[in-house]
């Protein structure tokens, strides 16, 4: 079923961010929205909620507006809120297991460098697990993906224990 809405609008605000985070702030500043579209005023949701609509959120109203993509009456701009919402919610994640904190450059590039590879704008589970030496476990769809030192110092010394024993064994 299509939604009566634009997907265009949708990848607005799903730009916006880049991992559960964000999007649960996201998502809570919609909701805080909501509140002010059925105070006797007329307009757009930026007018309505001038006073009170967080700055980050100014130029993503303001493209949605001029791209003709906001619903004009409130009954449609309170269903618009809950759409895009619930398709925040609904943006697939991936589990990413770092050794580090990540700054916001790192995960908006590691959010975009897998969203490309998957084919869709995803949402990052960041997690810190300093026992990871170096490198970094990604989990999607049940699927765990890994690539760390530890592993790969494990299987060299896996195979150094066994040629060593074979070593052994020849004598």
């Amino acid at each position: 079923m299509r939604s009566r809405f634009n997907d265009s609008a949708l990848v607005i605000f799903a730009n916006m961010v880049n991992d559960t985070e964000g999007v649960g702030y996201l998502i809570d500043q919609l909701e805080s929205l909501k509140r002010f579209l059925f105070k006797d005023k007329e307009g757009t949701i930026s007018k309505k909620t001038d006073v009170f609509l967080a700055q980050n959120l100014v130029p993503v109203f303001a493209e949605i507006e001029e791209k003709g993509l906001e619903p004009a009456t409130d009954s449609a701009q309170l269903q618009f809120l809950d759409w895009v919402i619930g398709n925040l919610k609904n943006l697939p994640c991936v589990k990413a297991i770092l050794a580090f904190e990540p700054t916001e450059t790192f995960s908006a590039r590691l959010n975009s460098d897998i969203s490309a590879e998957i084919g869709q704008k995803v949402i990052l589970e960041l997690v810190v697990d300093r026992h990871i030496v170096a490198g970094a476990i990604f989990e999607y769809e049940g699927k765990i993906f890994g690539d760390t030192l530890e592993e790969k110092l494990s299987l060299a010394l896996s195979r150094l224990l066994q040629n060593l024993s074979r070593g052994k064994a020849s004598k």
